[in-house]
């Protein structure tokens, strides 16, 4: 398996042949898909959901002295589980969105966010 660097439409031409996979940082999946090459709709949801998680910890230390114990770990262990997805779904996005945008594919694969690995 080696990696290669290859134009959109042969990226394309590949991807529906199943001669490569491709693999997509997700550590850096949900900045990218914040940045303006992304699609809008991606960007609105991404950034409600930061700002929900990030609303979470604190409320849920807070809970920690007015309510049950058991409240304020069922908040963190999903804030948690929403990271994940959030990676996760992401990558997933990523992957789709460089299917049908020549633009966002290069600038994918030129800031290092999504690798093409071809299959032996």
């Amino acid at each position: 398996m080696k990696e290669t660097q290859s134009d959109w439409k042969q990226f394309i031409e590949m991807y529906k042949a199943h001669k490569i996979t491709v693999s997509v940082d997700k550590s850096k999946s949900p900045i990218f898909m914040r940045s303006s090459v992304a699609p809008s709709n991606w960007r609105v949801t991404l950034t409600f959901l930061n700002i929900l998680t990030i609303i979470a910890l604190p409320t849920a230390i807070v809970l920690f002295f007015y309510v049950s114990w058991w409240m304020p770990v069922i908040i963190l262990s999903l804030v948690f589980t929403f990271r994940a997805v959030i990676k996760s779904e992401t990558a997933k996005a990523i992957i789709e969105e460089s299917i049908k945008d020549p633009e966002f594919y290069v600038q994918a694969v030129r800031q290092g966010i999504m690798r093409i690995i071809i299959l032996d």
